[in-house]
């Protein structure tokens, strides 16, 4: 529960000058705000990276620490287990389900270009 892989995708990305992170911790694009899903190829090729993304969490903006149903954010970090455990489901059929994302549908950066 605590989502530790070999390669932090969301920080590779910040590196490459794909965007910054959030407040609750999610890779914010200046276009696409936090709706993303990242990839990578492994290389050991010189490639040149974009300029870093300033901060683009909105100054003040407070909705996802303010609305995260478990008190799962706090201002740069996330208490992984708590979030996952609430965010998870399955249905009465065994499929599953994503019952919480509110940081992410709630976050004003995916309203704007």
């Amino acid at each position: 529960m605590t989502a530790k892989g070999m390669i932090s995708m969301r920080h590779t990305a910040v590196q490459c000058g794909l965007g910054s992170l959030g407040k609750n911790t999610l890779l914010i694009h200046p276009e696409f705000g936090n709706r993303l899903t990242v990839g990578a190829v492994l290389t050991d090729l010189e490639l040149n990276s974009d300029p870093l993304q300033p901060d683009l969490c909105i100054p003040g903006c407070r909705i996802c620490l303010d609305h995260c149903p478990v008190q799962a954010i706090s201002g740069g970090s996330v208490k992984q287990k708590s979030c996952r455990l609430n965010t998870y489901g399955t249905t009465a059929r065994g499929f599953d389900t994503v019952d919480c994302n509110r940081c992410r549908a709630l976050c004003p950066r995916n309203r704007m270009k």
